[in-house]
C-alpha cells in the first residue's frame, strides 16, 4: 500500500489487484480497482558442470561422483531432471550426484523446468577409465615324469591359481621358453611339455589394456630307460683254417627320447670294448657280450648274450 500512484512498484509473477482510493476535500472517497498480471516468459538459465575424466573406484568397474550439480537461475520454483546416454543409461530427477558411471563416455543432459513449463537444458560428458590392473597368481614350480613312450608330459593341473579384475579379464596369454617354446591364448588343455625345464609366463589383460603377469617352471624328467631287443646266445663256426670267427651285431635299441650311446664289453675267450655296431673277430670259445644303452638323461639298459 502507499500514497500517490503505483508507478515504479515491482510486481511479482502472477496477478496483483491494485485498488486506488481518492478522497475529496469533504473526505468523500471514490474507489477504483484493476489487475496487474505478470507472466513469466523467460526460461530458466542452466549451467552444467565441466566435462570431467575419472578413474574407476577401487575394485569397481565404475565411479560414483559427488558434486555434479548444475547452476540454475530462475525466479520461481523449478524442477531438475537428467538423462544419461552412452556408457551409462538412465533418467531421473534432481542432479546427478551419487550416480555410478560405467567405464567409457556418458553424456549427461540436465533440464530445468519452471512452474510455467518453460525449460532449458545443458549437456556435459563424464569419461570413466579403468586404470586398475588385473591380478593373477600362478601355481608353484612343478616337476613330473614324462608320459609312457613319449619325450614329454601333459600337465593336468595347469597354470593359474586365481585371477581378479574390477572390470573382468579379457584375455590370458601363455608364453613358453626353454625346453618347450611357443605361445597359447586361452585354453591350455593338452599342451605337452618336452623333457627339460620350461619357463611359463602367464599374462592376463583387461579390456582397457591393463596387464599383470606371473611365471613358474615346469620340469619334465625322463625316467624311462631305453628298450633293448637283446639277441639270444648263438654259436658260429670259425673261419676255415682259422681259430676265429667274424661276429656282426647291430643292436636294436629304442628310447622315448632317443638313445645317445651304445657301448659293449667283451669278456671270456675274446676281450675288448667299443661302441655302436659290433663287427670284430671272436676267438674260439665262449665270449660274453655286454651291451649298455644310455639315453640323454643317463638312464641305462643292459643286454647280455654269449657267443
Amino acid at each position: 500500500s502507499g500514497s500517490g500512484d503505483a508507478s515504479g512498484t515491482s510486481f511479482g509473477v502472477g496477478t496483483t489487484t491494485v485498488t486506488y482510493t481518492v478522497l475529496d476535500t469533504l473526505g468523500v472517497p471514490s474507489v477504483c480497482s484493476f489487475d496487474v498480471t505478470v507472466i513469466d516468459s523467460i526460461a530458466p538459465i542452466i549451467t552444467c558442470p565441466d566435462s570431467t575424466l575419472y578413474n574407476t573406484d577401487q575394485d569397481l568397474c565404475g565411479v560414483t561422483v559427488s558434486g555434479l550439480t548444475a547452476t540454475v537461475e530462475e525466479c520461481s520454483d523449478f524442477t531438475l531432471t537428467y538423462e544419461l546416454s552412452g556408457a551409462t543409461l538412465g533418467t531421473g530427477s534432481a542432479d546427478t550426484s551419487q550416480i555410478t558411471f560405467n567405464t567409457g563416455f556418458t553424456e549427461v543432459t540436465l533440464t530445468a523446468t519452471d512452474a510455467n513449463g518453460l525449460s532449458s537444458s545443458c549437456t556435459y560428458t563424464v569419461e570413466v577409465i579403468d586404470a586398475q590392473a588385473p591380478e593373477v597368481s600362478c601355481l608353484g614350480d612343478t616337476t613330473l615324469s614324462n608320459d609312457p613312450g613319449l619325450c614329454s608330459a601333459v600337465l593336468d593341473t595347469f597354470g593359474i591359481v586365481d585371477t581378479f579384475d574390477n572390470c573382468g579379464i579379457s584375455s590370458i596369454l601363455y608364453n613358453y621358453t626353454g625346453a618347450t617354446n611357443g605361445s597359447v591364448m586361452g585354453d591350455t588343455s593338452g599342451i605337452a611339455f618336452n623333457v627339460g625345464v620350461t619357463e611359463v609366463e602367464i599374462i592376463v589383460s583387461d579390456a582397457a589394456g591393463n596387464q599383470d603377469s606371473c611365471s613358474f617352471t615346469v620340469t619334465v624328467l625322463d625316467d624311462k630307460a631305453p628298450g633293448f631287443e637283446c639277441p639270444s646266445d648263438f654259436t658260429i663256426s670259425t673261419l676255415l683254417g682259422n681259430s676265429t670267427a667274424q661276429v656282426f651285431v647291430d643292436p636294436d635299441v629304442a628310447d622315448n627320447c632317443g638313445v645317445v650311446d651304445t657301448s659293449f664289453t667283451l669278456s671270456g675267450a675274446t676281450t675288448g670294448s667299443g661302441s655302436g655296431i659290433l663287427d670284430t673277430l671272436f676267438n674260439a670259445g665262449a665270449t660274453t657280450v655286454t651291451y649298455i644303452a644310455t639315453d640323454a638323461s643317463g638312464n641305462t639298459t643292459e643286454c647280455v648274450f654269449v657267443v
